[in-house]
């Protein structure tokens, strides 16, 4: 084994040689502790708003239970703000698809807005 100037390249080769006549045990720190894991599906407000409004993530009792009341108050702001862009669309009137399409979004965030506020007045 060849030796560094440096003292912890020699400790890490030492490690290495050791590590490998043993077999692998990985130890990895924790990056965040529990409370601090966002409870988002999509990581963000706005990504599980997104989520919601393009029909991946369907908004339930069980999904909310997990998220906090500021948390769901984030949500809220992030789908009231995503169904006024919808609704400020122009579309042509004789798109029937387009128009059923903006609609099944309005109606997905509408359900989920509904979830929300059910959900807030059942924990207060």
């Amino acid at each position: 084994m060849l030796l560094s100037k440096h003292p912890e390249i020699n400790e890490n080769k030492r490690r290495l040689q050791i590590a490998l006549n043993q077999p692998l045990t990985f130890n990895l720190p924790t990056l965040f502790k529990e409370e601090e894991l966002m409870a988002f599906m999509g990581g963000s407000p706005f990504a599980m708003a997104r989520d919601i409004v393009a029909g991946y993530i369907t908004l339930n009792s069980t999904s909310m239970k997990r998220l906090t009341p500021p948390e769901l108050s984030q949500l809220r702001f992030e789908l009231e703000k995503v169904q006024t862009s919808i609704r400020c669309e122009q579309l042509a009137q004789d798109d029937q698809e387009a128009l059923q399409f903006k609609n099944r979004k309005l109606s997905r965030i509408t359900s989920a807005l509904r979830m929300i506020e059910f959900g807030q007045k059942k924990r207060y």
